[in-house]
């Protein structure tokens, strides 16, 4: 195909459909925006990037070291394991016995329980659940999970409850309409109020 047949050819299409061609032109445009940056960048040489020091006036210029690559030392599996567990970094950290779920509140260990004098259990005397202003709000009774909603946080079963006064209660079993709390082997009965 020829120059001429190729030019006669647009105009014809030009004059039979003037929108589309616009919208080509526009598009040829932008592409032609776009790429020639890119196609030049390709076609030059490639010169060294000045640096960007700034040089305050009386200080002597230096030119800077060029920076040299260092051959990395190669290290056998077993010495990178040995720096593995060397690295304090990359050690356990030790947890607490005390804390089930690093979100809840701790519940007493029994190490604790079992240093207390048995007297002083035996003459405590159990909480008053008036006292501690426990307010269940719902409860969601699921197939693999039950919650309630204590004080507008909600708790599974199993989870420690801090009711205040160092009090903890465990969440022993979600109920409909009713959870079951544990303290220190006696149970109380928290109820959803009647509406």
């Amino acid at each position: 195909m020829s120059l001429a047949k190729l030019q006669k050819q647009l105009v014809r299409d030009i004059k039979r459909s003037p929108g589309k061609a616009a919208i080509l032109g526009v598009l040829f445009v932008v592409a032609i925006y776009f790429w020639a940056p890119l196609v030049l960048g390709w076609s030059q040489k490639e010169q060294p990037k000045k640096s960007s020091l700034v040089v305050e006036a009386g200080m002597p210029t230096a030119a800077p070291a060029p920076i040299v690559p260092t051959a990395a030392k190669e290290i056998s599996w077993k010495e990178l394991v040995q720096q593995i567990e060397n690295d304090p970094r990359m050690q356990t950290a030790a947890l607490s016995l005390k804390t089930s779920s690093p979100f809840g509140i701790a519940a007493p260990s029994t190490e604790e329980e079992a240093e207390e004098p048995v007297e002083a259990v035996e003459s405590e005397q159990w909480p008053d659940m008036s006292q501690f202003q426990l307010q269940l709000s719902s409860t969601l009774l699921g197939p693999r999970r039950r919650i309630a909603v204590i004080n507008g946080r909600p708790y599974t079963e199993g989870s420690p409850l801090e009711a205040g006064g160092g009090t903890i209660f465990v969440v022993a079993r979600v109920l409909d309409r009713k959870v079951i709390l544990e303290y220190r082997g006696r149970q109380f009965e928290l109820s959803m109020p009647e509406r």
